[in-house]
């Protein structure tokens, strides 16, 4: 291979290597970041999992390490900012509350110093 000095048993040697520890850990912490994940329909994100991992199962676990797993995974939650159900429906006559109509159905000027022109 050129431009790499990696000799190839040692490359082959690393590749029939056995799972770490840590690996073998992420495997069955990321199944259970799944189980969640389905159970909250998709809705939870990296902070709320982990949460329910650590307060709920006891598992103790970093919420870095949680979120590097989700990624790996392919799983985001719901962002509450975009998307999701429409809970209020404007009226369809366009009214509008203003504060500024009190002010002005007492008399007042634009600029709201109270005097009467």
């Amino acid at each position: 291979m050129p431009g790499c000095r990696c000799y190839s048993s040692g490359l082959l040697r690393w590749r029939r290597r056995p799972p770490s520890a840590r690996e073998l850990a992420d495997r069955k912490l990321a199944e259970r970041i799944r189980e969640i994940y389905a159970e909250t329909e998709q809705i939870y994100g990296a902070p709320r999992i982990y949460s329910e991992l650590k307060l709920a199962d006891g598992i103790a676990v970093g919420k870095k390490r949680v979120a590097r797993l989700m990624r790996q995974l392919g799983l985001r939650g719901v962002d509450g900012k975009h998307g999701g159900p429409r809970t209020t429906v404007r009226d369809p006559s366009g009214a509008r509350h203003r504060t500024s109509s009190t002010a002005a159905s007492r008399g007042r000027n634009r600029t709201g110093s109270g005097s009467v022109i």
